[in-house]
């Protein structure tokens, strides 16, 4: 093996020690799989449109047509925190740098800080997303999707190849 030792990149802290090696085109491949979830699963505007009132559009707000008050408000906070718990699995698992390994107070908020620029950059990733692309026909979601599914077995073979 020319003298190194094989990397185990299942193992986070050795992801967080390696530092730039650790990006390789399967983590990439594997994000980007992650991020196409992340606004399926949630319901952003390539997938779902909330500001339209059809049926066949209506995928997300449709569940919330019944509630008002203060139960729409719970619905709709329950919507946004699905969303904060996407986001941060997105930066902690694919990009573990930053993440306070012991239990101080500086490295606490060393990790504080970290998780929240990390989730600044993918909220603004979602808001260019969201400006610049518009829904998509029905019909082609499921490509969308399909794409999806394509990264991450990349990202499996890369990871097995490479």
């Amino acid at each position: 093996m020319n003298g190194s030792m094989a990397i185990d990149y299942r193992n986070p802290h050795v992801i967080r020690r390696m530092g730039i090696e650790a990006l390789t085109p399967a983590l990439f491949l594997a994000t980007s799989s992650f991020f196409l979830t992340l606004l399926a699963e949630n319901a952003r505007v390539p997938f779902d449109n909330p500001a339209t009132h059809l049926e066949l559009t209506m995928v997300h707000e449709g569940m919330l047509i019944e509630y008002s008050g203060r139960r729409l408000g719970m619905m709709e906070m329950s919507s946004m925190l699905r969303l904060t718990i996407f986001m941060t699995i997105l930066g902690s698992m694919f990009f573990p740098w930053g993440i306070a390994a012991d239990a101080d107070p500086f490295s606490l908020l060393l990790g504080f800080c970290t998780i929240m620029i990390k989730l600044l950059a993918v909220v603004l990733i979602i808001a260019f997303i969201e400006s610049y692309i518009a829904k998509y026909r029905l019909f082609r979601l499921p490509n969308l999707l399909t794409a999806s599914f394509v990264l991450s077995l990349l990202a499996m073979i890369t990871l097995y190849v490479l």
